[in-house]
This record gives C-alpha cells, structure tokens and sequence, in this order.
C-alpha cells in the first residue's frame, strides 16, 4: 500500500501547479497578511477541514487506532501529529511516506478552504527531530560559508526541508539563501555576505583593548587555499608524513583514523585551521602538547617553518613519529620530547613563544599546563570540538592565578560539513600567583579554583 500511495503522489506532486508553501515566499509568515487576515474562525476551519482529511486517508493504512493532537508551530503553521501502535509505516524509508501524506492532506485542505495555509503532518514528533537536524545543518553549513568566503549548496530538499533552512537563516546577517534548480532538483544555498576582516594583532598595534580582539573573524584555510599559499616542497613533505603514518597506523595504534580521505580533513586540514593564529604569535619556539602522531605539530611546523617540539608523554608514539621524521629528513627541525608536560616545564620554563593543544584536556587544565612553559607574551592556541560556557567561565576564573588571558576566540567548520572547531587563543601575562607547575597530573585531576 503505502509504496504505491508514495508513488502515486510524487508523480501528482510532479504534475501539480499547487504553489510552494514552503520555500523563501513562505518563509517568513504562513501567509500574506496584506491580501488575506486569518480568524480564530478560520483557523478552527482549517484544522476540522486537515484533521477529517487526515483520517480518512488513514483509513487505507492497517495503522489501528491513533491519536492526532493539534497545535500552532513557531511560524504559525499548523501541526497534526499522529501517536498511536505502529507507526513506522506512516513515516515510510527517509520520511518520503510522510512526506506524501502532507502533500495530500494540504492539497485537499487548500482546495476546500479556498486559500493557502501551511499544515505539517507528523508521526511522534519524528519531523521535529528532522527540523533540529536540518537547523543544525544549516548553521554548520553558514559557519562554513563565512569561514572558507565560498558559496555552500546543501543537498536537494523537499519545499517543507527547504522552509526549515531558510528560517534558520533568515536571522543570521552573515549570510543569505536562495533556492537554486539543478538537473531539476531545487537546493538551498547559503551565500556568505562581506564582513570586516581583523588580524589577531592588528588591535593592539592600534591600541584597541583586548576585548575588541575576543571573537574576531578569521578565513579559514582550506586544503585548496593552503596548496596554493605554500611551497610545493612544504606540501609533498606534509603528505609524505601523512602517508607514513598511516602506513606505521597499520601495526600500531597512532591514530584511530585510518582512510586516507578522512586523515586528509582531520589531519591535515584540521591542523591547519589554526595556522592564522600561529603565525599571528611571536616568533621563537613552537611546542605542540599531547602531539600524539604530530598533529596539528608537524603540518603547522613545515608550513610556518619554526623549530618545533612535539609532546606527548606515550614513549612508543614518539619514538614511532621520531622515527619517520628521520627518515623524512625533518628531525632538524622537529625534534619529540617522552615526558609529562610538567616535567618539560621544571626542565625548560619559559622556553615556548607559542603552543598548541588539540582536543587535549579541559581549557583550566591546559592554561595552568602551559603556563610555566611559555615565555612572556606567548601564546597557547587551544583546538576544541566544543566550548560550553561552563569550561570556558572556568578557565577565565583562573586567568589571575596563572598568568593568562584570553585574546580571541574563532569558531569554523571543516571541508567535511560536520566538523566544527573552536580556536581559542591565550597569552601569557605574567607570572601568576601560583607556583607552576605542580605535581604530574595535579593540572587534570585537581584543577585550580579561584581564590575564595
């Protein structure tokens, strides 16, 4: 039943001249209210008139017996949501027999009413699960228009998907959507908008408060931008590390990442999101803590050209990265340290001019980490998935007691569409009111509190 019910529907779908309710001229009100003001009468008309539709097409599903409950969504339309025994068959494979079922419940509500109105069927919720998927893809897919300065084209939709993209967006002043037609599919995409640019140090040369640089707006470099910004020795070497590494990855474990493609996103171009910022610090020293199988280290050493020390305390990992960097010729350059971070700190205190830190420990942990490690005025750049206000009002809580402030903080997603990055960027200050550092593994298991 329900697959020719689908079929039947997309080829009167296909035929139909029913207008789009759903795509940018619906987007910001259910309807017109220049040429038409919907009463509380109507709106009851509306609902009988959807609602008896509704049940007689159920009739024809071996559904049982369910339950419809009304409501007004967030732009008006309204909403039917069935509850009952067994509803998969009602919501069919990707939601299509869903989606047909409201094609045929608006359809006949619009032909006896006399005027358009949106209505949304649903099955227990599961188009609202749908919509807080869609909302998240449409503010990674923004993210990623303004950092990488391109236009994104989203996969083809239904006119009700679309609608949810356009809302989502119709907020955010960085971007616009329109809906594109290719190969007779429409598409929504997101086009970024032109924004000030600022470099991480161009405020303090102007003497603008560092508040001014929390949360600047930096490109993001692709893979694309970075091979045509960087020598061709730079990016063969770049390659040729991760090659070996994965080549090593297959005996041991360095990395859980093991295709080639995946490595080139998570790898390659991740550890080059921070690149603005490391080469907006002060000259001198780079160190890479928790560096594992020298991510982001070695891509940021060979494309900035500084000395580098990879850091990890896993014996058998840098021994592994040592080893194919002497057979890369790099071991000059990039040299590996065995130890705990706190243990490098009492041996070479403020020797680092900027550090960098993926996804190693919560931001407290890692300020008082590197703190003793950095020299005046150097940086630690932190890559992090996510930065919840929580783990970020913890960490400033304790700026004063290690010697750090926060300077900027820059939010973008990866090439992949999914993969979002929070690069935030603390500066060594002073000395701080605690001696640093303390005991290995104090920084994790017993991180510092502000003074009461």
């Amino acid at each position: 039943m329900t697959e020719e019910f689908v079929e039947a529907v997309e080829a009167t779908m296909s035929e139909s001249d029913a207008p789009d309710v759903s795509d940018e001229a619906a987007a910001d009100t259910p309807s017109d209210s220049n040429e038409l003001v919907v009463t509380d009468e109507m709106l009851d008309n509306i609902a009988d008139t959807a609602i008896a539709a509704l049940q007689d097409i159920l009739q024809y599903f071996n559904v049982g017996d369910v339950t419809i409950d009304e409501y007004e969504g967030d732009e008006g339309e309204l909403i039917l949501d069935i509850s009952g025994d067994d509803m998969a068959v009602l919501i069919g494979r990707h939601g299509k027999t869903l989606d047909a079922l409201q094609f045929i419940v608006s359809m006949i509500t619009i032909r006896t009413i006399g005027f358009r109105y949106p209505v949304v069927v649903d099955v227990e919720g599961y188009k609202n699960r749908q919509r807080q998927k869609l909302e998240s893809i449409a503010h990674s897919s923004a993210n990623r228009a303004v950092g990488q300065h391109r236009k994104v084209g989203l996969r083809p939709m239904t006119p009700y998907e679309r609608r949810i993209i356009h809302i989502a967006l119709r907020d955010d002043d960085r971007v616009e959507t329109v809906s594109e037609c290719e190969s007779s599919d429409l598409h929504v995409v997101v086009v970024p908008l032109l924004l000030p640019r600022i470099s991480l140090n161009s405020g303090e040369r102007a003497g603008i408060p560092a508040l001014f640089l929390y949360n600047v707006s930096l490109p993001f470099l692709t893979l694309e931008a970075w091979d045509s910004m960087t020598s061709s020795e730079c990016r063969d070497l770049t390659h040729q590390y991760l090659d070996a590494i994965l080549e090593v990855n297959k005996t041991t474990n360095l990395t859980r990442i093991a295709s080639q493609t995946e490595a080139e996103i998570l790898h390659i171009e991740d550890s080059l999101a921070g690149l603005p910022e490391i080469e907006a610090a002060p000259e001198g020293l780079y160190g890479d803590l928790g560096s594992g199988g020298g991510f982001p280290g070695v891509p940021l050493a060979l494309a900035t050209g500084r000395m580098t020390v990879l850091i990890d305390s896993v014996k058998k990992k840098m021994a592994l990265v040592s080893g194919v960097l002497d057979e890369l010729g790099l071991s000059d350059q990039i040299s590996t340290y065995d130890g705990r971070i706190e243990e490098l700190a009492l041996d070479r205190p403020g020797s680092f001019s900027v550090l960098t830190a993926r996804a190693l420990s919560r931001l407290v942990s890692l300020l008082e980490l590197a703190s003793p490690l950095l020299s005046k005025g150097g940086q630690l750049i932190c890559y992090k998935a996510h930065v919840d206000d929580e783990e970020l009002e913890e960490a400033r809580a304790v700026e004063n007691l290690v010697g750090m402030r926060l300077v900027s903080r820059r939010e973008l997603v990866l090439s992949d569409g999914e993969t979002e990055r929070s690069i935030l960027v603390f500066e060594k200050v002073g000395c701080g009111k605690v001696k640093l550092p303390r005991r290995v593994g104090m920084a994790q298991k017993n991180p510092l509190k502000p003074r009461s």
